[in-house]
């Protein structure tokens, strides 16, 4: 299975969000999403990228998943199951995404189901919220 590797960030000029990849720099505790590598190779001098600053902390990677209307499901973001009364907020624990049930301690549920589950293929998951950050 091959996806598609991207983040979303929160700009800091304007709070919308903007789709890319992530570059920290940390000696200056800033964060910029670049949407238009043309060349990442540090060691040339014609290294150029558009870099937009964002909020650091809301800096978001997308499952590879889609929900029920075909929107991108995102670290952060929270959707609904249709058959069940709960929300869950997406996260990213031991090396999966998972679904955890907001203001709850119940274990978090893999972000993987599939129809032997009871789901077919996200059919019942709506996002409701683009995300925490919001």
């Amino acid at each position: 299975m091959q996806r598609e590797i991207k983040f979303k960030a929160k700009r800091i000029d304007t709070n919308e969000w903007v789709i890319g990849v992530p570059y920290p720099v940390k000696q200056e505790s800033k964060c910029f999403i670049i949407n238009n590598c043309k060349s990442l190779n540090f060691t040339k001098e014609d290294t150029t990228f558009e870099g937009i600053e964002v909020q650091p902390e809301t800096v978001c990677q997308f499952t590879g998943l889609l929900d029920k209307n075909d929107k991108e499901i995102y670290e952060g973001d929270i959707y609904n199951v249709e058959t069940t009364k709960f929300n869950y907020v997406v996260s990213f624990r031991d090396g999966i995404f998972c679904g955890n049930i907001l203001n709850s301690k119940e274990p978090p549920l893999p972000l993987c189901w599939d129809e032997a589950d009871g789901f077919d293929k996200f059919n019942e998951i709506i996002i409701i919220k683009s995300n925490i950050h919001d």
